[in-house]
């Protein structure tokens, strides 16, 4: 079985749901804290999440999640 096909064991950070793989989920959301501090003195830490989850929470528009857009391209497009 391959990785894409394989049950994930992902809980959203806002509702607590189990996360099933589609065209956008799994979404990862990556978390620098001290930003503007040298790199080796930031922190790191990913939540994950269901996109809609996060575009129904997220003080900006749904429609600044252009990621969610089928036309917008992967990393390896």
């Amino acid at each position: 079985m391959s990785a894409a096909n394989e049950k994930t064991n992902y809980v959203c950070l806002f509702c607590g749901n189990s996360i099933e793989s589609g065209d956008v989920d799994l979404c990862a959301l990556h978390v620098v804290a001290r930003f503007d501090q040298l790199r080796g003195e930031q922190k790191e830490q990913t939540f994950f999440c269901h996109i809609n989850c996060l575009q129904q929470r997220a003080a900006v528009h749904p429609g600044n999640f252009y990621i969610s857009d089928p036309e917008f391209p992967s990393i390896g497009e």
